[in-house]
């Protein structure tokens, strides 16, 4: 099978690197070297809380589409710890797919299972390398391909906070790569964000989740959450992708349009055609991994509004000024308050 992977993508990593796409450190794949032609790499790269739960769910039961059983691959961001956050979680996968194996009843299920498990330990091979191989991630994706498969994908929203640099050479990994990013009301997104990071760091420590959200709260209006920050400016990563991947290789898209029953259809279907695969219907009103309710203090609201407003600006220049109601509901109670 021919290999597709770029003589100038390979170079730019190993510059960046200091690793050979060649040098592999763990045993050889089934697709050693690369993509196979014709293959369509897609890279989710968020944002955090805007419906890539859902995206990777609708490509990953999509009959043109190949995705590894799990979502969030954190291969690029490895340096900025995201290799050590994605350890912890594969650990996690690797035990339960474990159990999950040991008690399957049926066939399928315990296919299910192995392959989980089977992919959990080689990304944790891949991860937990002492240098980056490029060509192993390559293979653990080319890997998941099926009959009828020509797509794969990576969809990890931490990917959204990478300097331009590091996404063109990912735009150029292969014949075919693509971007989808997806916007969240700015608000919005940062109030599940930030239940997410209570229910979590309430698991690890022990307190009350209504006390670690209030906690993380207070630590945002003081400054000290800059992972907050970084997610919900979406303003870097929208200059970032225009510096870095041409303009027919990425899609930026409305959550509030995906999940409207009017507008969903067609923004599903604008989907495929960006990503060369069937249209296929898909549920617009499931909610993906939500995080635990928690009512938005009216005071932090306004906050969180004003300290956002150049994001609604930045986002309204890229759209041209067309922003989906809730954008500019928002908007207007900044300019009103």
């Amino acid at each position: 099978m021919k290999r597709v992977f770029a003589a100038n993508a390979a170079r730019a990593f190993r510059g960046a690197t200091g690793v050979a796409p060649g040098a592999y450190r763990g045993g050889p794949g089934a697709h050693r070297g690369g993509l196979p032609a014709g293959t369509t790499l897609v890279f989710g790269i968020g944002a955090t809380r805007a419906g890539t739960s859902w995206l990777y769910r609708y490509l990953a039961q999509h009959p043109d589409c190949a995705l590894p059983p799990i979502k969030e691959l954190h291969f690029f961001d490895r340096a900025a710890g995201g290799a050590a956050f994605a350890l912890d979680g594969l650990r996690r996968v690797e035990s339960r797919a474990a159990q999950a194996l040991a008690r399957a009843k049926t066939g399928a299920e315990a296919l299910a299972a192995r392959r989980r498990l089977d992919a959990a330990r080689a990304l944790a091979r891949i991860l937990d390398a002492e240098t980056p191989d490029l060509d192993a991630y390559l293979s653990f994706l080319a890997d998941q391909l099926r009959d009828g498969a020509h797509l794969v994908a990576d969809i990890t929203p931490a990917y959204g906070l990478l300097p331009a640099e590091t996404l063109g050479r990912m735009a150029g990994l292969c014949e075919d790569v693509r971007f989808v990013y997806v916007l969240r009301e700015p608000v919005a997104r940062l109030w599940s964000n930030m239940r997410l990071m209570a229910a979590r760091r309430a698991r690890v420590s022990g307190v009350d989740r209504a006390q670690a959200l209030s906690r993380i709260s207070r630590r945002w209006l003081d400054g000290k959450e800059p992972e907050l920050d970084a997610r919900a400016n979406y303003a870097a990563t929208l200059e970032n992708l225009g510096r870095a991947v041409p303009e027919d290789q990425r899609l930026v898209l409305f959550h509030e349009d995906l999940f409207d029953p009017e507008r969903g259809p067609a923004t599903v279907e604008a989907l495929a055609v960006f990503l060369g695969i069937r249209p296929m219907a898909a549920p617009l009103c499931d909610v993906v991994h939500d995080a635990p309710p928690a009512e938005l203090p009216p005071a932090l609201r306004a906050e969180m509004r004003a300290r956002l407003a150049p994001q609604y600006e930045a986002v309204a220049r890229y759209a041209g000024g067309r922003l989906p109601a809730a954008w500019i509901a928002a908007q207007n109670d900044v300019t009103e308050s």
